[in-house]
């Protein structure tokens, strides 16, 4: 194709973002790449604003083999509350009210290997009623509703693609984890999958700006991991079709 074709196109869709304001940030810096069986992971305190009666997880993923068991992309390890993927489906395990532990699964889907997609997760509670809802790639693939409570304990340590160390991790790139404190629209869920903001409710996001070293500062918070066992810094990130503007 002729350069000054492309050259027009680009110029359409930038001034096809400015017309419509909602051009997609560039909130992306570096991924992380964690081994399951080098036992990467990343370790904090767990902060204390991530609370339970409403609350949202997204993350990026692409994953180097599809997860054959589950791959927990963070847990709060005594508490036992954990989010990531089991088989093909996303999952949420957590301890209810009575401190009865809980596993909720979305429906199954096809994840592929060595492509980005968006995962998110959202949590509401009134009551004793738990409302989870799953997304992938902004399209809703599941939710359930339960009426045993949820938990308000939580462990002391918050560790990032693993449920704990030795235990259960994560095998792929990993970019752009964050929390929010409430629970996030579906249709704030599909903005966020083409890299459009969302900034209410924002508590926590870690970009991998660092792009080297052993540790991963949160762009919001004061929360930092400590990473162990060398998960490798990567400038391979989400493709820059998904920077596109959206009218």
């Amino acid at each position: 194709m002729p350069r000054n074709v492309v050259s027009s196109r680009v110029a359409s869709a930038n001034r096809a973002a400015v017309s419509t304001g909602r051009s997609i940030p560039f909130d992306f810096a570096n991924s992380l790449t964690f081994s399951a069986s080098g036992n990467s992971y990343g370790s904090a305190v767990a902060p204390a604003d991530i609370k339970v009666n409403a609350r949202s997880i997204e993350w990026w993923t692409l994953f180097d083999i599809v997860p054959t068991g589950t791959s927990p992309i963070f847990s709060l390890g005594v508490a036992h509350y954990y989010m990531g993927f089991n088989l093909n489906s996303l999952m949420h395990s957590y301890r209810d009210a009575a401190e009865v532990q809980r596993t909720v699964f979305s429906n199954t889907t096809i994840f592929r290997p060595s492509v980005w997609e968006h995962f998110a997760i959202t949590l509401e509670t009134t009551g004793m009623d738990v409302v989870m809802t799953f997304y992938r790639n902004g399209t809703q693939i599941g939710t359930t509703t339960r009426t045993d409570g949820h938990s308000a304990a939580y462990g002391a340590n918050l560790y990032l693609a693993t449920f704990a160390p030795a235990s259960l991790n994560l095998n792929g790139k990993l970019a752009n984890f964050g929390f929010y404190n409430r629970a996030l629209t579906a249709a704030e869920v599909l903005d966020r999958s083409r890299r459009m903001p969302v900034t209410s409710g924002n508590l926590h996001r870690w970009l991998a700006t660092e792009g080297s070293g052993a540790s991963l500062g949160d762009s919001i918070g004061s929360t930092t991991f400590t990473l162990t066992n060398s998960p490798t810094w990567s400038s391979v990130n989400v493709p820059s079709k998904a920077r596109v503007a959206v009218s």
